[in-house]
């Protein structure tokens, strides 16, 4: 399975500790130059981002944002089946061939798929993808975080035609499950950690923080104007409701 990895050009020792692991563990990598929202002109930042800056992604999100939607356009234009997406703070737990093995050989070659390899905060444990007795994949419930995951072109289709021009960031997992349709799927372990899990040196993160309760109104507006939203979330917490304890909630 191809691998790429989005790294900040200044960020030359995070590139040299994911380019060693992806080494270690034999991944077959191509490095993609992150796009710093810092660094865009603001013509730029208005064309690609739905009504900045009232929307209240800071430039940071929208960088990664375009980022991913860079890789997404490369498995598109590549015709590849899958890819897995990494994010240079990404460090390996585990030997990631045998995930990554019986994912590219069982994902949908038609529906939009996508398999979180990081820590998810809530999944439905009733609702499965089995691979083997030892792999299951659970469907998400709630997470974030985009430094681990594999997306397949229908996704990546998806994706792009719903997110260009930047409404959402990178991991709004489940706003893309909701609202665009997109079967996301995540392990009741991480495989992918990161080495800045309490975000300390996460630039994008401390934006975040700042803006966040704007970023959440938006987000609110957004849902209700978009078509059938209300349904879906019907649906969903339904699903919820439906299976009970079979709710994981991780802890910490």
């Amino acid at each position: 399975m191809k691998t790429f990895i989005i790294n900040l050009e200044e960020e030359v020792e995070r590139k040299e500790k994911i380019t060693n692991q992806c080494k270690q563990h034999d991944i077959d990598y191509h490095l993609i130059k992150a796009v710093n929202g810092k660094k865009l002109p603001q013509e730029v930042i208005s064309a690609v981002t739905a009504d900045y800056p009232a929307c209240g992604l800071t430039l940071g999100e929208i960088g990664c944002a375009l980022s991913h939607l860079t890789i997404y356009a490369k498995i598109i234009n590549e015709n590849l089946n899958c890819a897995l997406i990494l994010e240079d703070d990404a460090t390996f737990k585990t030997d990631l061939h045998a995930y990554l093995s019986k994912i590219e050989a069982s994902i949908s070659n038609s529906k939009p798929e996508i398999y979180i390899l990081t820590a998810a905060d809530t999944y439905n444990k009733s609702i499965t993808r089995r691979f083997s007795k030892q792999l299951t994949f659970y469907r998400l419930v709630y997470g974030s975080c985009a430094h681990g995951y594999v997306i397949n072109k229908t996704a990546a289709l998806a994706l792009r035609k719903y997110n260009l021009p930047v409404r959402f960031e990178a991991d709004r997992w489940t706003i893309f499950r909701d609202l665009g349709g997109i079967h996301i799927w995540c392990l009741d372990k991480e495989i992918i950690s990161t080495t800045d899990p309490d975000k300390n040196n996460s630039a994008l993160e401390k934006e975040r923080t700042e803006r966040s309760l704007l970023r959440r109104k938006v987000i609110n507006k957004l849902k209700r104007e978009t078509k059938w939203y209300q349904l879906k979330r019907i649906k969903n917490v339904l699903i919820n409701k439906i299976s009970g304890k079979k709710i994981v909630h991780r802890a910490g």
